[in-house]
């Protein structure tokens, strides 16, 4: 099995896939006690277009993980500007690389990457640890750092909301308008399930593929 803690075992994964985005823990099966996470960009005007959507874990350390090595460096790309300096803008890499470069040419947004250093190290303890209870915080609180500069800025947002259990993903669904309600009446139902069946676990995966926020 690919060890996701180490970027070797991304990148094998990321090679060739048209989204960077995807989630390689997305057919392990989630437990008793899965984690989620609402994740949400908006392009800058004149689009302004956004789009949010609802990913499931195992554990809060593979949640740290995705975010880690698959959303952040992504995100940190965009608001770096990547594509105005790499030559190679799509090719996975990890965040310090990422840094790297933009420190090298000393791109106009260099000032934030001493907070993104921040977030990268409370995800880096999470992934790392045993304790899901020490994990789920510092993911909390990567979280908490990164939504605290990036929610709300005059060119992209970003958004990363992790979510523990089925109340919680159901309560944030249900306050985003834009969801159809089918969507979440249906996984109010699956909560009352038994999670441990792997139908339930299929389906409820495939109905937070369908569940977009735009």
């Amino acid at each position: 099995m690919a060890n996701y803690t180490r970027f070797s075992a991304w990148k094998r994964f990321l090679a060739g896939r048209e989204y960077q985005t995807d989630n390689p823990f997305e057919r392990q099966p989630l437990g008793l006690a899965p984690v989620f996470l609402y994740s949400e960009s908006t392009s800058p005007l004149p689009s302004a277009s956004t789009a949010g959507v609802w990913l499931a874990y195992p554990s809060p350390q593979k949640l740290a993980a995705h975010l880690r090595f698959g959303l952040l460096p992504l995100e940190f790309s965009i608001w770096l500007c990547r594509d105005e300096w790499d030559s190679t803008p799509e090719e996975p890499k990890i965040a310090e690389m990422i840094f790297e470069g933009a420190q090298t040419v000393n791109n106009r947004y260099v000032q934030d990457i001493p907070l993104m250093k921040k977030v990268i190290a409370e995800l880096d303890v999470a992934l790392k640890t045993v304790d899901d209870t020490d994990a789920w915080r510092r993911v909390q609180k990567g979280c908490r750092t990164f939504n605290s500069r990036w929610e709300s800025t005059p060119t992209w947002n970003f958004v990363h909301k992790p979510l523990r259990g089925f109340k919680a993903l159901v309560k944030d669904m249900t306050v985003r308008a834009s969801v159809d309600e089918e969507h979440t009446e249906q996984i109010k139902a699956l909560a009352t399930t038994e999670l441990s069946d792997p139908k339930a676990q299929r389906k409820l995966k495939a109905l937070l593929k369908e569940a977009v926020v735009c």
